[in-house]
C-alpha cells in the first residue's frame, strides 16, 4: 500500500498590518452561538443542529467554540458535497479537532457489494474503483485525478503538488475556488483496492480573532491495502481569515 502524504495548509490573510484595521467576515449571526465542549466525537450535522437552512454550507455564527477532546467531524453526505465556510462575528476558539478528512479506500479482495468509492471530506472527489474480475478498474475523481495508472499501482491525485506518477496539480494560495482534494485511482489488478477519497475543504473568517491551538485535518484517505494496491488521495488546504491569537496543529508536509 502506498501511504498517503498527510497534510494541511493554513492560511492567516490577518497579520500585524490588520491590528489596526477593521475586518469583517459577512456573518450576519443568523445561526447563533456553535458552541461544542463536551469531549467526545461528533458528526456536525446542519440538519440536526438547525444551522444554515438554506443549505448554501455558508454559516452565519456569532462565535465559534470547539472545545478540548471534541473531534468534530465534517462529512462530505451531511454537508451537501460542498465546501464549508464558516463566518463569525465574534470570536473562534478551536482548543479541540476539526476533522474534514477522506475516508480510505476500501481493501483489497473485498466482496463485491464493497467495492464503492471512498467518501470525500466536504467539497472533496472520491476514489476510484479497484479492479474485479471482468469490471475495469478507474481513476479518483476531481481536477487532479490521474489519467492512468502507475504500474500495479493506482495513481496518486495532485493538489497543491504533483502526485504520484502525474496526478495534476491545481488551486492556488487563496483557495479561490473553494474545493477539497481529488480521489486516488484504484488498482488495476485484479481484486485490488480502491482509491482514497480526497480531503474536504473549509474557509473560516472572524471579525474578531481566531485562537486555534487544537488541530484542523484534512486528509485524503489512504488506498485500500492488502494486495495489489490503490491510491492515495490528496489532501487539501484550510484557510482562516481574522486575528490569530495562536497557531494551528498541522503537518507540516505541505505549505502553498
Amino acid at each position: 500500500m502506498i501511504k498517503m502524504m498527510r497534510s494541511v495548509s493554513l492560511f492567516a490573510l490577518a497579520g500585524a498590518a490588520l491590528l489596526a484595521q477593521t475586518f469583517n467576515s459577512g456573518s450576519n449571526g443568523s445561526d447563533g452561538a456553535l458552541s461544542l465542549t463536551t469531549p467526545g466525537t461528533i458528526d456536525f450535522d446542519p440538519v440536526a443542529l438547525g444551522k444554515d437552512t438554506d443549505g448554501d454550507n455558508v454559516f452565519h455564527f456569532t462565535t465559534i467554540n470547539i472545545g478540548t477532546g471534541v473531534i468534530v467531524r465534517l462529512k462530505n453526505g451531511l454537508l451537501r458535497g460542498k465546501p464549508v465556510v464558516w463566518l463569525a462575528s465574534g470570536a473562534v476558539t478551536i482548543t479541540g479537532t476539526l476533522d474534514l478528512s477522506g475516508q480510505s479506500g476500501y481493501a483489497a479482495n473485498s466482496t463485491l457489494v464493497s467495492r464503492l468509492p471512498a467518501e470525500p471530506g466536504p467539497g472533496g472527489y472520491p476514489g476510484g474503483l479497484g479492479a474485479y474480475g471482468a469490471a475495469q478498474p478507474s481513476v479518483g475523481f476531481g481536477p487532479g485525478a490521474m489519467a492512468g495508472f502507475c504500474g500495479t499501482y493506482g495513481g496518486s491525485a495532485g493538489h497543491a503538488v504533483t502526485g504520484g506518477c502525474g496526478g495534476a496539480a491545481y488551486g492556488n494560495g487563496a483557495l479561490v475556488p473553494l474545493r477539497g482534494g481529488s480521489g486516488g485511482g484504484g488498482g488495476p489488478s485484479d481484486r485490488s483496492g480502491g482509491g482514497g477519497g480526497g480531503g474536504g475543504a473549509i474557509r473560516i473568517a472572524s471579525s474578531a480573532t481566531i485562537t486555534v491551538s487544537g488541530s484542523i485535518l484534512a486528509n485524503g484517505g489512504d488506498g485500500g491495502g492488502g494486495g495489489p494496491s490503490a491510491a492515495p488521495a490528496a489532501p487539501e488546504a484550510v484557510r482562516a481569515a481574522g486575528r490569530f491569537t495562536s497557531s494551528p496543529t498541522r503537518s507540516p508536509d505541505l505549505a502553498l
